[in-house]
């Protein structure tokens, strides 16, 4: 599957992979083939580099995650079920 710049997205693009799998319309829509099943998947992937550094991507970061949060704020005992004893000299 072809890898695409972020800018290349734009409404329509999108909606053409969604509906057809293609990024591109047909010219007779009332073929009922062209308009892809329930079950399958319509991805689209995108050039990490530019879509983090110039992209939307650059307004995230890890720390805006809950999973992250939560790995940070929580005690080793939440995390493993056990607590760690540290030996006092």
């Amino acid at each position: 599957m072809p890898v695409y710049d972020f800018r290349e997205l734009t409404p329509q693009f999108v909606m053409n992979y969604f509906l057809y799998g293609q990024p591109t319309t047909q010219a007779s829509l009332v073929d009922s083939s062209l308009v892809r099943l329930a079950d399958q998947q319509a991805e689209l992937h995108v050039l990490a580099a530019s879509f983090m550094s110039s992209g939307p991507g650059r307004f995230v970061n890890p720390s805006m995650s809950t999973l992250v949060q939560n790995f940070f704020h929580l005690r080793f005992s939440e995390i493993c079920g056990f607590a760690l004893a540290i030996p006092s000299h």
